[in-house]
């Protein structure tokens, strides 16, 4: 079996699971792969589990960049907006404050966005520019 199915079923079940059965889970499932002979696998089984609950966790939160805090309280009602738009404004909101930003936002929302940013319209502008000339 492959490191990614063995974390597959592992995750399933961790969701099924109360919060009390986890640690159970996780020696049994040690265990199993042990008895199958795949003891090498565990280091990646555990990259493939934590790369998994990234993901998930990615699609069941909105993430806003913005160049400093004080954009995210300028932009509050553009970033409700959108967020609306992507039909994520129920979900948890993460800020990350990124000075490659320069100014505006961007919400991410799973894998769509809507990119608000300096930085991503001084591109358009410079490609315009360039492309033209």
């Amino acid at each position: 079996m492959k490191a990614r199915t063995y974390a597959e079923a592992l995750y399933r079940a961790a969701e099924e699971a109360p919060a009390a059965e986890h640690e159970r889970l996780a020696y049994r499932m040690v265990e199993l792969v042990r008895e199958h002979g795949h003891a090498r696998l565990l280091p990646e089984i555990l990259r493939e589990l934590t790369h998994l609950a990234h993901l998930r966790t990615r699609r069941h939160t909105v993430t806003v960049r913005v160049a400093s805090h004080s954009d995210e309280a300028r932009y509050e009602p553009r970033i409700a907006a959108d967020t609306a738009t992507l039909e994520c404004a129920h979900l948890p909101r993460a800020v990350i404050e990124d000075e490659g930003v320069i100014g505006g936002y961007e919400v991410r929302c799973g894998s769509r966005c809507i990119d608000r940013t300096y930085r991503r319209t001084l591109r358009a502008l410079y490609r315009t520019l360039t492309n033209t000339a």
